[in-house]
């Protein structure tokens, strides 16, 4: 049996979750929407959580025997609004049922899109001999954080976008004052974001260096700094990598990041 809940529910501060909420902290942003779609089942052991939209997360215990599985997400298949689904993303074995799942129900297809791997920083280690210094990101370094913001498009994405396609979101992130860059000689050359905060832990996302200033160290030096103000707060950082991209899984190990599971994105495809 499902039921919906919020952000303030207790099934975000069960033990079963805690254990691997390093995976799923976007579960705790989700919830927070105001529009946002989420279920629980009654025993607290899958969660499922969507921004309209958007792809859905799912969590479920590792506590659920094998033959327990499908039978818990053919229930969360029902439940569900008959509003599309873009995509689903949570633990490989899990995702790859549920997808076939609720392809089947709605007579769909689906394929993979990305794995990611996440990471925990409990301890940094701080690179050295890399010049230059952190900042917050300001409005003077509007345009340059743009230009990020496309070449990161790029790469995460494999989309081309247009410079002025990225100043509105490149002065949200400079608003929220959460967004840092390390400058040499007064130039940003590499930028990386607090994207969120949970009791427990904060994520960062958006980490990018242009490649002209790559192989540097400079986004080694930047998010090490940026770990070391959250470890400050009393928090743990946490991060996701694209699984298929060695190098940034090789700098964010060097700098502490410690593997903590995987993520698989699925895409639903509609005719």
């Amino acid at each position: 049996m499902f039921k919906i809940f919020g952000p303030q529910d207790e099934v975000l501060q069960s033990v079963p979750f805690i254990q691997d909420e390093v995976q799923y902290t976007l579960i705790h942003t989700i919830t927070c929407s105001e529009d946002a779609i989420c279920y629980k089942s009654q025993d607290g052991l899958v969660i499922y959580a969507q921004t309209p939209g958007y792809r859905a997360w799912i969590w479920m215990s590792d506590k659920l025997r094998e033959a327990e599985r499908e039978s818990r997400l053919l229930e969360l298949c029902d439940v569900l609004p008959d509003t599309p689904i873009p995509g689903i993303a949570g633990d490989p074995n899990v995702v790859a049922l549920f997808s076939a799942l609720y392809a089947a129900k709605h007579h769909i297809s689906h394929q993979p899109r990305m794995e990611l791997q996440a990471y925990q920083c409990p301890n940094v280690v701080n690179p050295e001999g890399v010049v230059g210094e952190l900042q917050v990101a300001s409005a003077r370094d509007l345009l340059e954080v743009a230009r990020f913001l496309v070449e990161f498009t790029y790469d995460a994405y494999g989309k081309t976008v247009e410079l002025s396609s990225q100043l509105q979101d490149a002065d949200r992130l400079i608003g929220s004052g959460n967004l840092y860059v390390w400058k040499v000689d007064g130039t940003p050359v590499s930028m990386a974001n607090i994207a969120s905060r949970t009791p427990r832990h904060a994520r960062i996302n958006a980490v990018c260096t242009p490649l002209a200033h790559r192989k540097k160290g400079y986004a080694s030096a930047l998010v090490a700094q940026v770990c070391r103000i959250i470890l400050e707060e009393g928090r743990t950082p946490i991060l996701y990598a694209d699984g298929a991209n060695p190098d940034s899984n090789r700098v964010y190990q060097h700098i502490g990041f410690r593997v903590s599971g995987r993520i698989r994105e699925i895409d639903f495809i509609r005719e």
